[in-house]
Order: C-alpha cells, then structure tokens, then sequence
C-alpha cells in the first residue's frame, strides 16, 4: 500500500516538474512578446520574483491533478478519451483561474483566449514529453524481454 502511494506520488511529481517547465517556456514567450509589442529592451527586463513561485503553484496543483484524473490507463478507450478531456478542462480550468489571480492576463475574450491557446500548447508540450518518456520506457522493457527469451533458449 505505501509502495502504491510513493509510486503516485512520484508520478504527481513528475508531472508536476514537466507542466511547470512547459509553464515557464511559455511565460518565457509571453514575456518575450509583451516586451517586443512595447518596445522594449530585451536584454535589461526582469521577471517579478513572485511569477518564478506562480509557475510552480500551478505546475504543482496541474500535476497532482494529473494523477488523480489520469491514474489508471486500463480502460476502454471511450473512457480514456472522457478522462483526457475532464483532464484538459482541469487544467485550463486552473491556469485560467490561477492567471487571472496571479494577474497574468486582463479578463477580456482576447485574454481567456491567448491564456487557453497557452494552456493547449503547455497541454501538448506535456503530453508530447511524457509520451517520449513512455515509449522509452517501453522499448527497454521490450528489450529486456527479449533478452530474457534468447536466455532462456
């Protein structure tokens, strides 16, 4: 039983480290963006230091929520789709919130919007690295069977 809550808690962790990494590549662009519209210097702008721990919160509470909603992939895939898309809703859910709070965006249909294209992109950008890390994880364990069955020959 505690075996099963560290493995998912290290899992809520991994995901928490990869959406808060695809959530600074994409403050890191937003910034980027409103400097160059503004015209400022690039080179001489600051981010707050409170945006660093902000990046954090909602990878933190994006990846536990991860867990929770996607734990357990033996399902038929109907279901699996139901649980990807309660999943992205969570998640945009949160960043929308959490953003607004956090004022990274003026509440306006131009903001909800840029701020949920953020959140598919982060979305993808997640998925896309743990679907590497997987296929990984699979081919080793494809090839360790296969070793085991040229021994066993």
């Amino acid at each position: 039983m505690i075996n099963m809550w560290k493995k998912r808690i290290g899992e809520a962790v991994k995901f928490s480290v990869v959406i808060s990494t695809g959530t600074l590549i994409a403050t890191a662009f937003w910034y980027l963006i409103t400097l160059i519209s503004n015209g400022c210097d690039i080179l001489s702008a600051q981010i707050p230091y409170v945006t660093l721990w902000e990046i954090l919160a909602i990878g933190i509470v994006c990846g536990f929520g991860t867990e929770l909603i996607l734990h357990g992939c033996d399902m038929p895939l109907n279901r699996w789709v139901r649980r990807i898309f309660l999943h992205y809703v969570f998640v945009t859910t949160v960043v929308l919130v959490c953003g607004y709070f956090f004022g990274w965006y003026k509440l306006s249909i131009s903001g909800v919007f840029l701020m949920c294209l953020t959140s598919a992109a982060v979305y993808v950008f997640t998925f896309s690295l743990r679907g590497i890390n997987d296929g990984k994880t699979a081919k080793k364990m494809n090839d360790k069977l296969e070793e085991r069955k040229r021994m066993k020959k």
